[in-house]
């Protein structure tokens, strides 16, 4: 459960890196098209695995439910990151890889 909560975040900070505002904000630089799309498409592919990892571990109903929740969670979490400190999004989210990889393997 652990794995899927990470992919939800990954898939919602891809998405938002999506968008030029967010971007730049990190980066420092512009977005091209082809990086908006790939970074579109991958977000996608995270959500989807992890939607049906909720799924397949818990069950449909609760899956579903668990989902959206971390979803709404996940979505304030980010936009708290980009209001007060938006450079910091990267190691938050090394750090939150680490914290996924340990806790899933224990």
């Amino acid at each position: 459960m652990f794995l899927a909560s990470f992919l939800t975040y990954l898939g919602m900070l891809l998405f938002s890196f999506s968008l030029e505002k967010h971007y730049k904000q990190v980066i420092k630089k512009a977005v091209n098209k082809n990086t908006k799309l790939f970074m579109k498409t991958l977000g996608s592919i995270f959500l989807i695995i992890s939607f049906v990892v909720f799924i397949k571990t818990i069950g449909i109903s609760l899956g579903i439910t668990y989902f959206i929740g971390l979803l709404s969670i996940v979505a304030i979490f980010i936009a708290f990151i980009y209001t007060y400190k938006p450079h910091i999004i990267i190691k938050i989210s090394v750090l939150l890889f680490v914290l996924t990889l340990i806790l899933n393997f224990l």
